[in-house]
């Protein structure tokens, strides 16, 4: 086997690996959210602005996760431009 097709196969393997714990942790952390819905629903004794801080909590979170998973990809996707160039 040649080393290009060697390396292809390591980073479509790991680009596997990784779209798998990037769906567990996405999948995580949306179960997460809904607890922390929850439980902000059943607390009376939380003030708003603890309440409005969660929310903040949970949609920076949120937001910062999809930044993460787009830049991983976009990163792949200028792999796979390099290996159709050679």
């Amino acid at each position: 086997m040649e080393q290009r097709q060697i390396a292809w196969e390591v980073i479509t393997f790991h680009k596997k690996c990784l779209d798998n714990n990037l769906r567990t942790f996405t999948l995580l952390q949306e179960r997460m959210e809904g607890m922390l819905d929850l439980l902000l629903e059943q607390t009376t004794w939380l003030p708003q602005e603890g309440r409005k801080v969660i929310a903040s909590w949970i949609a920076t979170c949120r937001k910062a996760r999809e930044e993460y998973i787009r830049s991983v990809m976009e990163s792949y996707e200028r792999v796979e431009e390099f290996f159709n160039i050679l």
